[in-house]
């Protein structure tokens, strides 16, 4: 994440050759950016990161809310 906050991460690079401590496997800095932007929105939906994937956030949601509802 360091790499992608300094804006050393290519985003436009589909090479998955960035780790992160936490999570295991490796990503391209497309997929990291996209993992920032959904922690921001979790934590303050307001947020305004830079990236915009409102579009792909609120499908993604609404996937995960139908999912939901259909386990109960």
């Amino acid at each position: 994440m360091k790499s992608l906050c300094s804006g050393n991460a290519d985003i436009n690079d589909p090479e998955q050759k960035y780790a992160l401590r936490t999570l295991p496997g490796t990503y391209s800095g497309l997929h990291l950016l996209a993992l920032m932007y959904t922690a921001f929105k979790q934590i303050d939906p307001t947020m305004n990161s830079g990236a915009d994937f409102d579009a792909e956030y609120k499908m993604a949601v609404g996937a995960r809310d139908k999912k939901d509802l259909s386990n109960k």
